[in-house]
């Protein structure tokens, strides 16, 4: 574990970053066994510990996004737009309230942008292919917002009539195009 830590880039950091992500795990989990069995997936982890901060700071704040990683699939096809509207409809069903919503969609952003990330981390997919799915997850959680203001707003004002919506998106929306 520390020879792989050392080998991160940032040793130090990876060292801590290492302990919050082990005082955030939950009880029982048997991280040591896992890593003991799969050397790969340590030095991954080192790896996003030493040297990507905001991947780091997504593994330490919340260890569910292990679980990603460890999937045998998770090295296979990037996840296309309808894999990740499945994911999403998974967590944020119709119907919900705004903003309960609004703090799903930033978890599940936060979990597959995690994904993603460690796929280019780890050079396993293309920039080219991660900018499409960066762009498919940005697509997908905003259509799935919109519905989720417009459930909200009917729900308090009525059906307008003839009322139209316009999403003014700033940035690299567009990436996948």
């Amino acid at each position: 574990l520390l020879k792989a830590l050392a080998r991160s880039g940032e040793a130090d950091e990876a060292f801590n970053a290492f302990d919050r992500f082990l005082a955030g795990l939950p009880a029982g989990v048997q991280l040591f066994s896992m890593l003991k069995a799969n050397p790969q997936l340590l030095d991954l982890i080192a790896t996003i510990l030493g040297t990507a901060p905001r991947l780091n700071d997504q593994l330490s704040r919340r260890p569910k996004v292990l679980e990603a990683v460890i999937d045998p699939n998770f090295f296979g096809p990037m996840p296309g737009r309808e894999e990740i509207t499945r994911i999403v409809q998974s967590m944020i069903p119709p119907n919900l309230g705004l903003d309960e919503a609004v703090e799903r969609a930033r978890v599940a952003g936060r979990e597959i942008a995690f994904r993603i990330g460690v796929r280019v981390l780890s050079e396993t997919v293309s920039a080219a292919d991660a900018g499409a799915a960066f762009s498919a997850l940005a697509e997908v959680l905003i259509e799935t917002l919109l519905a989720a203001v417009r459930h909200d707003l009917e729900a308090r004002h009525g059906h307008v009539p003839g009322a139209r919506v316009a999403v003014i998106a700033m940035g690299k929306l567009a990436g996948a195009k």
